[in-house]
């Protein structure tokens, strides 16, 4: 089952607005992809055990990035134009192609993310190369597994 584990090497990042492509980067230091819920357990009169719901709530997501052209820049400024006007015609999906050296590929997408941390950059050295940290959450997600 080796075979079937993903390296961090095969991952990259497409985010669209409308269909049309914003920016496409393999330079990720990192993404993290967490789907929320929350399991409720209950008691009731006359039952022995608890019965226990779950609850999806939305989806986190955030990464990290060196930026590798002003593509990244631009996106940045239409989020931060998206909150401080008060427009929602505004939409990033964000997609996550996963390859697996068994040949199989997976695409998760994020549709319409808002977000809270908007390409935060940091310069940390001469020697290092700059990034930028994006997170922010959804409603859903799309697998697709074809």
């Amino acid at each position: 089952m080796g075979d079937f584990r993903i390296l961090g090497r095969d991952s990259t990042m497409r985010l669209t607005q409308d269909g049309v492509l914003l920016a496409e980067t393999t330079a990720l230091k990192n993404i993290d992809f967490k789907p929320v819920q929350t399991l409720i357990s209950e008691g009731f009169l006359g039952e022995a055990a608890k019965r226990h719901r779950e609850i999806f709530e939305e989806v986190d997501v955030s990464w990290n990035v060196e930026p590798e052209g002003k593509e990244i820049l631009q996106m940045q400024y239409a989020i931060y134009n998206r909150a401080r006007q008060g427009t929602g015609n505004l939409v990033i999906n964000v997609g996550f192609r996963l390859a697996f050296p068994s040949g199989i590929v997976v695409r998760i997408t994020v549709p319409d993310v808002k977000f809270g941390t908007n390409g935060d950059l940091s310069v940390p050295s001469r020697e290092a190369f700059d990034t930028m940290a994006f997170a922010g959450k959804a409603q859903k997600y799309i697998p697709n597994f074809g």
